[in-house]
């Protein structure tokens, strides 16, 4: 195999070279939490799946987010 060929395999071995982390939670509620920035920032919202609605209920950093909860904030 030439120089393209080597070195990572599969999704894991790709994500353990690129240093990625899951950019999302799903949580109760209804919520998803975004990481962003590197998971210095924290973007909760509440997903309405059939209407296909995505309601923002928090955005703040990572120190932030630890003081809430995340199925009953409401900031937005």
């Amino acid at each position: 195999m030439g120089e393209r060929g080597r070195g990572v395999r599969g999704a894991a071995g790709c994500r353990a070279a690129l240093n990625l982390e899951p950019l999302a939670s799903i949580c109760g509620n209804n919520r998803v939490v975004f990481n962003i920035a590197g998971n210095k920032y924290r973007l909760v919202v509440e997903m309405q799946y059939r209407a296909g609605i995505a309601w923002v209920k928090f955005i703040g950093t990572h120190a932030q987010y630890d003081r809430i909860n995340v199925e009953s904030v409401n900031e937005y």
